[in-house]
């Protein structure tokens, strides 16, 4: 009997965050192609030019791409989570993923000290976006 509960309030769980499937199936893809891309040399080939750095420097590789495209997938689902209803109970996990996702890509083109107190700020407006939407 126990274990049977179980089950249900596991397909239960699952059948509720559809988002989050969707969101991590979306990531995994995202991470795929980006890959596929720099393997292919389809990433060399674009180059921004920065002032004080070599002309032929291009500072896109694979993990910050990544990284900021999983960050931006996560907080369209937490976006998600929060406006849609009866999902608000997954958000906070996908709002600090996507705060973890954008951090670390930004991070690998802009300044930290730059992109860090963004990041706390805006993890901090997410827990207490949580605690409104609670209430």
């Amino acid at each position: 009997m126990d274990e049977q509960v179980k089950i249900n309030s596991k397909e239960s769980y699952h059948q509720r965050d559809e988002i989050g499937t969707f969101a991590w199936a979306l990531v995994l893809i995202w991470g795929g192609v980006v890959f596929l891309a720099e393997n292919l040399g389809l990433l060399s080939r674009w180059k921004f030019p920065i002032p004080g750095l070599p002309e032929n420097y291009h500072f896109l590789s694979a993990w910050p791409i990544v990284f900021l495209g999983a960050g931006l997938i996560f907080l369209v689902s937490a976006i998600l989570h929060i406006i849609l209803p009866g999902r608000r109970r997954h958000f906070t996990g996908h709002m600090v993923l996507a705060a973890v996702g954008l951090g670390v890509g930004l991070g690998q083109i802009f300044s930290w000290s730059l992109i860090g107190p963004f990041i706390l700020i805006a993890l901090g407006l997410s827990f207490l976006l949580r605690g409104i939407i609670d209430r």
